[in-house]
């Protein structure tokens, strides 16, 4: 029975390459090309999304077109008062996150 492992008299040796090496890709201009064309379908592909749907983002606004007066009158809830300080009672720590600790 014969090694297999080894190369007979026929086979030519075979070059041994590190583990990192053997494990890493090629390096060229084919990895770039690869790159940018997939970086220019991601591009493409979101302009045609937001071209087909640019109806309903326009949509979702409900102002579009509105007169000036009406956006005024449907703007003056927020022209709410503030709200009162809030005051903490005289012995408690206002900085804590939860109740303040019970003294013996």
């Amino acid at each position: 029975m014969s090694d297999s492992s080894r190369p007979t008299a026929t086979e030519t040796p075979r070059r041994v390459e590190p583990a990192t090496r053997a494990r890493q890709g090629r390096y060229g201009r084919h990895m770039m090309w690869v790159l940018l064309g997939g970086i220019f379908l991601v591009v493409a592909a979101f302009a045609a999304i937001m071209a087909y749907r640019a109806g309903d983002f326009a949509s979702v606004n409900a102002n579009n077109g509105a007169s000036p007066a009406l956006v005024r009158q449907q703007s003056q809830g927020f022209q709410a008062p503030q709200p009162a300080p809030v005051t903490p009672q005289p012995g408690t720590d206002h900085t804590a996150p939860g109740p303040a600790p019970r003294s013996p």
